[in-house]
């Protein structure tokens, strides 16, 4: 009977599910089709390839041109890996918030708080010069993918497994039809309802990457931030938007893939909070010019839109920063600062190979709410790339400019279109646990909306999208944990939303 329901139209779920209907309303037509995205009533896949039969991550996976590839990439590794010892920050020596969001960023100097001797720089100049011919030989012409398909990817292994369906049933109400390839860390992360059953009616598909790397021991243990750059290489699509477990769509974002800015670059990223505290030291190892401060923030890496046809090249480099990242390429990528890890590693391999790439510009701004006079962080929103590219009309710009270009005080921003709850998680597992934020009261002892007033979110997306989050809350818990659970969700749901 569960399985049932999710097959029903939106509005016969709600009064399913609902004691009080009256709080929820069916999603707006409008949302699904940006017009600054087109208006293809297929998500944008008509002009581009339909393979005959569906997609499969798993056959990829497990294919030998897949599998001889893996081995070959990383014998290369093994034979480049640094004889240096691990870097680490000195004790005194960690990035400021003056560093990570500086009031003058024309006079404020860039951080550099690494000391490296010449032998290490040495060792580690012949490594990266070793890797990026590598890159841009043999092994970017022979990266393996289905040519001219299009797919989504997410990384939810271990914590993150219990927010992948949520964020998927947020991606297929926005009318997206991209398939999604869903990379589990090993078989302990396997869920057979949810990967056998519940996957399958999202056009989802789980795969395990331990049966990757385990086909090349001795195996090679990854560590948080070093999945996603497996997950966008070794998945079968060529064109890939890349979402983090706990990041979706407001939109439907199958179209961005048939707009500028990604039509003439291959990859968009988006911003972080902070510029770049990435150390003097990285851009001299990989030969590159080190950046204005000014020129742009550091990257958000829970979301990323790529072609690996035109980045194959760099993608491998990507691969070499975060294979040796925690020991390495973190730490000289930002020396400490707010969310250390992977984020940065795309950008700055785009920059060495001097690929084309489009970073957003419309500054990411915070999503929560004001409870008892305190403010609470629930997540951020990330800015639409092609309603950004024509507001900005940024055809018309300069030859040879494009955004990149442009000062921050120039720029018109865009609609928000991603939602990343990287602060609260809506993990289905423990959103019902005592102490989630979730249960938090207001001084007159109601619950409230966890993304503020139900205006202000209608006038950010353009619908409310919160009270679509708590529908798709409901049919999950409902789906997948006990009816106690699905009663509880449904009065959660009920009491956050009673008042806008």
């Amino acid at each position: 009977m569960r399985r049932a329901l999710l097959t029903l139209p939106f509005a016969l779920l709600l009064l399913l599910f609902l004691d009080q209907p009256s709080h929820y309303f069916p999603l707006p037509a409008t949302t699904t089709t940006s017009s600054t995205t087109g208006s293809s009533s297929d998500g944008g896949l008509s002009s581009f390839f339909r393979p005959a039969r569906p997609i499969s991550g798993h056959a990829h996976l497990h294919s030998p041109t897949v599998q001889s590839f893996w081995r070959l990439l990383r014998d290369e590794l093994f034979r480049l890996t640094p004889a240096v010892d691990p870097i680490h920050q000195p004790d005194d020596g960690k990035v400021t918030g003056e560093d990570q969001a500086p009031e003058n960023l024309d006079n404020h100097p860039r951080p550099s708080l690494i000391y490296l001797d010449e032998i290490t720089k040495t060792t580690l100049r012949t490594s990266h010069d070793a890797m990026l011919k590598f890159a841009r030989g043999q092994a970017s012409s022979e990266l393996p993918f289905q040519v001219r398909t299009r797919g989504i990817v997410t990384t939810a292994g271990g914590s993150y497994f219990g927010m992948v369906v949520v964020s998927l049933r947020m991606l297929r109400s926005t009318g997206s039809k991209l398939p999604v390839t869903v990379f589990l860390d090993t078989h302990k992360d396997y869920d057979p309802l949810v990967c056998g059953e519940v996957l399958p009616d999202l056009n989802a598909e789980c795969v395990v990457l331990s049966d990757l790397l385990d086909t090349a021991p001795p195996s090679t243990p990854l560590l948080r931030y070093q999945y996603k750059v497996f997950a966008i290489l070794f998945s079968p699509f060529q064109e890939v938007l890349f979402l983090d477990a706990d990041a979706f769509p407001a939109h439907n974002p199958d179209q961005l893939f048939d707009t500028q800015p990604y039509k003439s670059t291959g990859l968009v990223t988006w911003p972080d909070f902070w510029v770049s505290t990435a150390s003097p030291l990285i851009f001299d190892i990989t030969r590159v010019k080190a950046p204005p401060l000014a020129a742009r923030k550091s990257s958000e890496a829970g979301i990323l839109l790529y072609d690996k046809a035109r980045h194959a090249t760099d993608l491998l480099m990507a691969l070499y920063y975060n294979f040796f990242g925690p020991d390495l390429y973190y730490p000289l990528l930002a020396q400490g600062a707010a969310g250390e890890g992977d984020k940065d590693t795309f950008l700055h391999a785009a920059t060495v190979i001097g690929a084309e790439w489009y970073d957003v510009k419309s500054p990411v701004t915070v999503m929560g709410r004001w409870l008892n006079d305190t403010w609470h962080s629930f997540g951020m929103k990330q800015a639409d790339p092609a309603e950004e590219w024509n507001i900005n009309e940024t055809s018309k710009l300069d030859p040879g400019k494009t955004l990149n270009d442009l000062h921050q005080s120039t720029l018109k921003t865009a609609r928000p279109f991603f939602i990343h709850n990287n602060i609260v998680k809506f993990d289905i597992e423990r959103i019902l646990e005592p102490g989630s934020a979730l249960f938090d009261i207001n001084e007159a002892g109601h619950l409230q909306r966890v993304w503020g007033p139900q205006q202000d979110v209608i006038q950010d997306f353009g619908y409310d999208v919160e009270q679509v989050l708590w529908t798709e809350l409901i049919v999950t818990a409902c789906q997948l944990m006990t009816m106690r659970d699905c009663r509880r969700m449904k009065d959660l749901a009920a009491g956050v939303l009673a008042v806008p």
